[in-house]
């Protein structure tokens, strides 16, 4: 009933006038899952039944966007402009310059970002003045009505410059045109705010001119200390974390609310932050309890910065008292303030020695919510020639700074084209702030495994055989990283690199199967490994098929990431084209698990069959990175004990 109030008001709310510049904030476990403009929706049309009821939103006559209302908590109606949000832009450069216009960066949206950074390429050339000089230009041109607390460029080079006179004549030297862009880069503010620009070079070993090498860093930052040459590409990745943590630190804000049992009259309280003790932790909030009033005064923050002030009054609960802190950041700008190993620690007022509250633990005393403000990113990348073979660890290092920032954005909601696909064949799920999405597949009969005639067939896929199957859904991708570890908690996998969207390998069945259970936990679902039967109908096409060899084409290189493309890795789901019914990957990137016992074919129609009663190995489809185009084949078999893992081993969900 609860929700059916909320949709109602819902309703009546985008029936009202006056609503132009108002944003529907759609919440679940306090935290925005997504954010739409009401002045982009024509209609609202609540539908469904049981746990499958949604609201879809539409413009001009298509449905633009599909909220499950067992997935929302709370709808909100935020009318100061638009939401707070990060803004990024990335500009790379050789002898031409490749652009990706200012965006919003968000988990919903880095896919995007991410598949520009891997699309660049080498080539002579560096237009280095003329691509930092071109991105202000494009800075100067965005509007951006959201409320912003920091403006960034950040440049990386491996060398000097070598073309920018070319491209604007405005300049006859070198050092012109250097000092005309470190000029503007001093002078450009953003809605008021400065423009902090960070440089960071590797020296190429083209490079002979180091004193140019320096001044180069030097002027196209803000100040000295943003200026770094480092002295190799994981130094670069370093680097890149520096300024993301700073970024993020700056943009963000915690509220972090502790429950601890009331105290004597004067007694002294720290929460550390850092794990460590009451004496030597740099990160803590300590302040003196005041029994009257169960407030905490006198309030010292460590390493830390606060708007709750000196003073925070407690809320009781019975023998608890609850504490507030607002406004929260780190003064390091190291990124969000850990609050996994908080512990709290007290001191009588006739003592001198700290005691730990043993009982204490984050996960029951703690509550924290993240309060998102507006940051803008422009990124600069050299894509020069001599970078040689480190060119793709900075398209890795890139997107592992793309990723770190959308982690801990505001989550905004890219208006997927949901009116493009058939009504009801998507289901979207959040969790823990990660979305991914279950294709559904219409029952039908088909032709499973492989004809006589069929010379790349193996022996196992024969005899081909009738199976008829019922409606059900099956993952749009292989199980990504970033799922797994929200999910779990770590991450496996031994391709890590740029690792968000990279499906998750290493995983045993077993492994799969606690991860499951886990996920079914948290959402409330039945999810589950797909039949064999189901694996290989959906990796044809379903109803939809066109009797591809490869599950979307008859050129493997249009869907799969295998051993003559895949450079012996793995690669970010979704990145080749999907099949007739929008899947993703199915030929190659890794193997995936599937629920059956690995056994020989039955010539007998079979109708949602589940393979053998027992074995001993399991069913495993779809080939990987490390194969040959005839492994990647719909029709192909492998097997593995429940218990084998390996580098080229996933999974994708049914339901």
């Amino acid at each position: 009933m609860k929700k059916q109030f909320l949709i109602t008001l819902l309703l009546s709310l985008l029936a009202t006038t006056g609503m132009a510049q108002k944003f529907l904030d759609f919440y679940r476990g306090g935290k925005i899952v997504s954010s739409i403009a009401v002045s982009g929706i024509d209609k609202a049309q609540y539908e469904g039944y049981a746990d499958k009821r949604s609201i879809d939103f539409y413009h001009n006559g298509e449905n633009f966007h599909h909220a499950l209302v067992s997935s929302i908590d709370s709808i909100k109606v935020f009318d100061e402009g638009k939401p707070p949000l990060v803004y990024l832009c990335i500009v790379g450069f050789n002898q031409e310059l490749y652009e990706k216009p200012f965006g919003v960066l968000a988990n919903s949206t880095e896919k995007q970002f991410r598949q520009f950074v891997n699309g660049l390429s080498r080539k002579d050339g560096t237009l280095l003045y003329y691509a930092v000089d071109h991105a202000l230009d494009m800075l100067k041109k965005e509007t951006f009505v959201t409320p912003l607390t920091s403006v960034n460029l950040i440049t990386f080079t491996d060398g000097l410059d070598q073309g920018s006179l070319m491209m604007n004549s405005s300049y006859g030297t070198d050092e012109q045109y250097l000092n005309a862009v470190s000029n503007r880069i001093k002078n450009t503010t953003v809605n008021g705010l400065p423009l902090t620009a960070y440089s960071l070079g590797l020296r190429g070993s083209d490079v002979s001119d180091y004193d140019l090498f320096q001044r180069n860093l030097t002027r196209l930052a803000s100040a000295q200390d943003k200026a770094f040459e480092v002295s190799s590409m994981s130094a670069v990745q370093s680097r890149l974390q520096d300024i993301s943590n700073q970024i993020i630190s700056i943009s963000n804000k915690q509220t972090i609310s502790l429950k601890i049992p009331g105290q004597s009259n004067g007694t002294k309280i720290r929460f550390t932050f850092d794990g460590g003790s009451a004496t030597n932790s740099d990160l803590y909030i300590e302040g003196t309890f005041n029994l009257s009033d169960r407030s905490l005064r006198n309030i010292t923050y460590r390493g830390l910065k606060a708007e709750s002030g000196t003073t925070v009054q407690g809320k009781q609960d019975g023998i608890f008292v609850t504490f507030t802190f607002t406004g929260l950041q780190r003064r390091d700008g190291n990124g969000l303030i850990p609050t996994n190993n908080i512990r709290q620690y007290y001191q009588s007022a006739n003592t001198t020695t700290w005691q730990r509250n043993s009982e204490f633990t984050p996960g029951n005393n703690t509550q924290t919510t993240i309060t998102h403000s507006g940051a803008v990113i422009l990124l600069v990348l050299d894509c020069s020639s001599s970078l040689g073979k480190q060119f793709s660890s900075m398209q890795s290092y890139a997107n592992n700074f793309i990723s770190d920032v959308a982690d801990n954005a505001a989550p905004y909601d890219n208006s997927r084209p949901f009116g493009n696909r058939p009504k009801g064949s998507v289901e979207v799920y959040v969790v823990n702030g990660v979305e991914f999405s279950m294709v559904k597949v219409e029952g039908g009969t088909f032709q499973m495994g492989s004809p006589d005639d069929d010379s790349d067939a193996f022996s196992d896929e024969r005899p081909q055989h009738q199976v008829t199957l019922s409606d059900y859904y099956i993952g749009e991708t292989e199980v990504t990283q970033k799922l797994w570890r929200v999910v779990m908690g770590s991450n496996p996998s031994h391709f890590v690199a740029g690792y968000p969207q990279r499906p998750v390998e290493l995983v045993s069945r077993n492994d799969c199967l606690e991860f499951i259970e886990k996920l079914n936990a948290l959402t409330g679902k039945k999810f589950r490994l797909p039949t064999e039967a189901e694996w290989e109908f959906a990796a044809r096409g379903g109803n939809k098929s066109k009797g591809y060899k490869y599950s979307g084409s008859d050129d493997i290189d249009d869907v799969a990431w295998y051993r003559n493309n895949s450079r012996d890795e793995t690669h970010d789901v979704a990145t080749k084209a999907p099949n007739e019914l929008g899947l993703y990957d199915m030929s190659g990137n890794v193997w995936e698990w599937c629920q059956d016992w690995y056994g020989s074919y039955s010539s007998e129609a079979q109708t949602n069959p589940t393979g053998p009663s027992s074995g001993s190995y399991r069913v495993i489809r779809g080939g990987s990175w490390y194969y040959n185009a005839r492994i990647c084949r719909v029709s192909d078999r492998g097997n593995g004990t429940s218990s084998y893992r390996n580098y080229d081993l996933g999974l994708r969900l049914a339901l």
